[in-house]
Formats: C-alpha cells, sequence, structure tokens
C-alpha cells in the first residue's frame, strides 16, 4: 500500500475541495446572469435613444419633403402620424397635410420608411398623434389624431417656443425630449432639468 504525503493538493480520506473546473464553470455561470442583467438594463436605455434617433429623422425627413411641397396650397407640407399598432409604435411620413379646405389628402412617402419601434412615443397623454410642418418650416401637432381618418378644421397652434414634450419610454427607461416649432427638430440634447425622468 502507498501513502500519500499529506498537504494542501492531497486530502486525506473523502474530505476534497473544489476542482478548479467547478470553480471555472460557477464564475462563468455567475458572469453570465450578470452579463444578461447590464444587457437587459443596457438595451432599454439604448432602445429609447435609438428610437429618439429615428424620430429625429422622420422628422428631418418631413422638413426637407415639407419645403419642396409648397404649391401654394393650404395643404402644402408634410405630416408625421404616430400610432401605436399590436404592441409597437409606428411612425409614418406623409406628404401634404390634412388641413380643411385641403386640395391633396396626405400620402405615404414611399422614400422615407415606415419606423416601427417597441419604444412607446407619446406627445403629451396622447399615444396616436401627429406634427404637421408647413412648407416654412413651421411644424403644429394635435394629440389623437390619426392620419388618414379626418381632416383638421383650423390650423392647431404653432408648438411654443419652450417646446412641447414627446416622451420616448421602453421597460421603465423614460426620456422626454421637446420640440421647437421654429426648428422643427427633436432636441436630442434637452436641458438638464427637461431630461430624462
Amino acid at each position: 500500500m502507498q501513502m500519500r504525503p499529506a498537504g494542501p493538493n492531497n486530502l486525506a480520506g473523502d474530505q476534497r475541495g473544489f476542482a478548479l473546473i467547478d470553480v471555472s464553470v460557477t464564475i462563468a455561470i455567475i458572469a453570465v446572469l450578470c452579463a444578461i442583467v447590464f444587457l437587459s438594463l443596457g438595451s432599454s436605455a439604448g432602445m429609447t435613444r435609438a428610437a429618439g434617433a429615428q424620430f429625429q429623422a422622420a422628422i428631418a425627413e418631413a422638413r426637407a419633403l415639407a419645403a419642396v411641397t409648397d404649391d401654394g396650397f393650404v395643404d402644402s407640407g408634410a405630416t408625421v402620424g404616430v400610432r401605436r399598432d399590436a404592441g409597437d409604435t409606428i411612425v409614418t411620413v406623409y406628404r401634404y397635410r390634412p388641413i380643411a379646405g385641403a386640395t391633396k389628402l396626405p400620402q405615404h412617402e414611399p422614400s422615407a420608411p415606415e419606423l416601427h419601434t417597441p419604444v412607446e412615443i407619446s406627445y403629451g397623454d396622447a399615444r396616436g398623434f401627429a406634427i404637421f410642418i408647413s412648407s416654412s418650416g413651421h411644424s403644429s401637432a394635435q394629440a389623437g389624431f390619426t392620419v388618414g381618418n379626418a381632416t383638421l378644421s383650423t390650423e392647431p397652434a404653432c408648438i411654443t417656443a419652450t417646446g412641447s414634450p414627446i416622451r420616448f419610454s421602453h421597460r421603465g427607461d423614460v426620456q422626454t425630449y421637446q420640440i421647437s416649432c421654429e426648428q422643427t427638430h427633436l432636441d436630442l440634447n434637452p436641458p438638464a432639468d427637461f431630461g430624462a425622468k
């Protein structure tokens, strides 16, 4: 019978320590769980910011479209329609504005693809709304308005100089931005007192 010397690597009897592989597997499992938690938290904020950037692109497209649709009629300009459908927010850019007396109805602009996002985008408390951009670049908005279902009896009031809040929310991450009437762009760098809630 051969005896092994006692030491840290050779435990006597049935006492055994954790093997290096056991410790490695445990650490790997903890690392994977931590990564999942960090990615899920980071992805909500990332999705919210990405939706804001995509919404900004839609407004920029509508503003450019409004500038080239100036044909002297009341409906000159563009519309950005926002609606909820099956858990997604859908943002669509339209040529023309649905103003009373319009000679043309808003038409989906094929050069501006629809934005489909799980991020909820709202104007005030309304999840469905429209932003109207005149050919001169000024914007107005109407909460609860669905493009194609009605025309506006009057031009909505211009969004105030301080801006009107557009809220982006996803899985607890809420960011609020503002739209300026004169500039018709989404301020992705709002003042510190107006930022994410």
